[in-house]
This record gives C-alpha cells, sequence and structure tokens, in this order.
C-alpha cells in the first residue's frame, strides 16, 4: 500500500504510548514533521450519506474507513498543521478506488500577533493515552469547534451538478477543538481501543457534517448487516 501519512509520521506513531498508565509523550513541532502541502493514501476511503436530522431536514454524513494506525497518522498530521505555522494547509487525496471521497484537507487559521513581545507559542500536546468516549465532545462553540463539511476540492458549488458531485471533507477548527480531535484520534488509533466506531458530531451551531470513523472489520460488519435486512426485505 502507499500512504504518505505512513512515511511521514509513521516512525513517530511507533513511538506513541498505548497505555493510560504511561508517562506524557510531549508533541511539538520540534519532533512533528512539517505537513506536506499534499499527500496521497490508498489506507483510507470514505463514503458520504445523509442524515435525517428533523422532519424535512437533512444533513450530510462521512464514513471513514481505514486501520487503527492510520487513525493515528491523521491525528499527528492534525496536530502539524496546528503547531507549523509555515503551512497552515495540507490534503489528503483518497487513491483507493473503492472511496466515494476523494480528499480530506485539514487546516488551521494561525492567528496574528500584534502585540509586540505577547507570544502564545511553542504549542506542545503532553499527550496521554485515555479510554475515549465513542461521542467526540468539546466546550468550543461556532467557529471555535470542528467545522467539518462536505464540499469540492475548490470549495466552490457553482450548480446543482457541483453540489451532487462533492468528493471533499474540508476541516478547520479552533486552536483548543483541533488539538481535541487530535487526541481523540490518536486514542481511537490506540491498539487497544475499546471502541471500534467514533464519531464527531455535527457542529450544533453550524450546518456542518457528521463524521463517523469506522475500522475495517467493524464496517464490513455493518454492511453485511444491512445486506441482509435488506434482502429481507425485499424477500419477507
Amino acid at each position: 500500500m502507499a500512504c504518505d501519512l505512513e512515511r511521514v509520521y509513521g516512525s513517530l506513531v511507533a513511538q506513541l504510548p498505548e497505555s493510560p498508565d504511561s508517562e506524557p509523550f510531549a508533541l511539538n513541532e520540534s519532533i512533528l514533521p512539517l505537513p506536506p502541502e499534499e499527500l496521497f493514501s490508498d489506507r483510507l476511503r470514505g463514503y458520504k450519506s445523509y442524515l435525517q436530522r428533523l422532519p424535512g431536514c437533512r444533513g450530510d454524513c462521512v464514513d471513514i474507513i481505514a486501520p487503527r494506525s492510520a487513525f493515528r497518522h491523521l491525528g499527528l498530521l492534525a496536530l502539524a498543521v496546528l503547531f507549523h505555522e509555515s503551512n497552515d494547509r495540507a490534503t489528503i487525496h483518497l487513491t483507493n478506488p473503492q472511496s466515494r471521497l476523494k480528499h480530506i484537507v485539514i487546516r488551521f487559521s494561525h492567528p496574528t500577533e500584534p502585540l509586540t513581545g505577547f507570544r502564545v507559542r511553542p504549542r506542545v500536546l503532553g499527550y496521554v493515552p485515555s479510554e475515549m468516549n465513542h461521542t467526540f465532545s468539546t466546550e468550543e462553540v461556532g467557529f471555535s469547534a470542528p467545522v467539518l463539511r462536505l464540499t469540492n476540492l475548490s470549495d466552490v458549488q457553482r450548480d446543482e451538478e457541483d453540489w451532487t458531485n462533492r468528493d471533499t471533507l474540508n476541516g478547520i477548527g479552533g486552536i483548543y477543538s483541533t488539538a481535541e480531535v487530535a487526541e481523540f484520534l490518536l486514542n481511537f488509533g490506540r491498539s487497544n481501543a475499546a471502541w471500534n466506531q467514533a464519531v464527531i458530531p455535527a457542529n450544533g451551531t453550524l450546518f456542518t457534517s457528521e463524521v463517523r470513523f469506522w475500522i475495517p472489520e467493524q464496517w464490513e460488519q455493518l454492511q453485511t448487516k444491512l445486506a441482509d435486512f435488506s434482502s429481507r426485505q425485499r424477500h419477507p
């Protein structure tokens, strides 16, 4: 398999602790490789669908399927975009032919620091593995919370065809929520994690996408159950 995520962040993932009893592992820009502007990976695949949120109101839903280690790679990439001011955007091109999602864009708008002598850097995440909740949560709201949108690579839809053919998950958030999402993915990617599926709900303030993460075995098990249910409905 060809995966730039693994090539760039694989050696660091191999050093990450797995146990909640571990000492904090300091992740900062000195040890996180600079995020490439473009990466290619066939280890992740994604599908898009809809969720019925209210009567007459549907929202986008994106399912991402990958081995556990790939979610840790993704978490480190999010941290790298957050920590390195020289590159505020990374685009992963999904090359798995089964994937209906073709791109994942991770962005962070680095704030300007107009006050002379005032600095909030360097940033660091003292990562300690923990047994995550199945559902991501944050106290951040609005644009400070994760904003995950199904769009296209140009992030412009001129007509209904552009809207129908959206194939890009575009993610941005505030400082704290970006770090929280990264930690969420690092914990989900642990080899001994209890959950086989996790979800980042749609932003409560903005009409954004719900994103669900699956390990391949759990995803295939779900598809088998859905196919069996559909067959019984057609042939009662």
